[in-house]
């Protein structure tokens, strides 16, 4: 083969292979570890990289230069917080998790870190201050207002697969429902319901499903909103200034999760 022959087919074989690798979508860069400053309860300060954080706390690596994996984790709790350097607090916390990690949050708190209290319904007030509530009767509690929940059960908040979303058509084959999905250059992907509790990602061209930790692969999960009960807090005892806090919950209506110790993830941890 002369090398003019050579340089051709290097040539058709290039422009044949160098679409597939154009087309491979490239991994999203991690976003920077941010160097924060915390004031504690007792006024001493702690810095460090910020790891995590959610409804229990932060984690930090206090090492002056970052590296992977840490060394050493500091792990601090809100109580013992005062400020963080970069404005970092317990709602902000919560809020960026369940925006970053909404596949893996605990089923029963969805991200909160904390449910209902048993003790007051939620209302974080003695069942005898709701004496004579014109909205609840005293009973603390009123029909659960939650988008779409039955029976204290709702859809799960996650992309998981469900009867409820999108168009499953049954077939005649088989008996089951299935559902098609667009994929890039190749047309229609179809799954049926035996993947319902399943995340589905084609974002590589190809099907992966992954279970679904949220709902633990059931489409549904128990509203925190009412506790899987039916019945959540009543709003007039809820904004009540003048009644005494609930000794069990300290007055905020709520206690920590135990499916996830507070953490507010599936996983049990940071």
């Amino acid at each position: 083969m002369t090398l003019c022959n050579v340089s051709k087919w290097t040539f058709i074989l290039l422009a044949w292979v160098a679409p597939l690798y154009a087309q491979s979508p490239k991994p999203p860069a991690p976003k920077p570890v941010p160097s924060v400053t915390v004031v504690k309860a007792d006024e001493s300060t702690v810095k460090g990289w910020l790891l995590a954080a959610g409804p229990k706390g932060m984690k930090l690596d206090p090492a002056a230069k970052r590296v992977d994996p840490p060394v050493e984790t500091v792990e601090l709790l809100w109580d013992d917080v005062k400020t963080v350097s970069n404005g970092l607090n317990r709602q902000r916390a919560v809020t960026q998790l369940k925006q970053a990690r909404k596949t893996e949050l605990c089923g029963d708190c969805l991200g909160e870190g904390g449910v209902n209290c048993r003790v007051c319904n939620g209302t974080g007030h003695p069942a005898g201050s709701a004496v004579g509530c014109a909205t609840c009767q005293g009973a603390q509690t009123v029909a659960c207002k939650t988008p779409r929940c039955k029976d204290g059960v709702i859809p799960c908040p996650a992309p998981c697969l469900k009867p409820t979303e999108g168009n499953w058509v049954k077939k005649k084959e088989d008996g089951l429902r299935w559902r098609s999905f667009p994929v890039k250059g190749k047309g229609t992907f179809s799954i049926s319901e035996r993947h319902f509790g399943e995340i589905l990602d084609l974002s590589s061209g190809s099907p992966v499903t992954t279970a679904c930790v949220v709902c633990n692969k059931t489409g549904a999960i128990k509203d925190p909103n009412c506790s899987g009960t039916g019945l959540m807090p009543c709003p007039e005892d809820l904004a009540r200034t003048d009644a005494p806090d609930c000794e069990a919950c300290k007055g905020t209506g709520k206690t920590e999760c135990k499916t996830c110790e507070g953490y507010g993830l599936a996983a049990k941890g940071w």
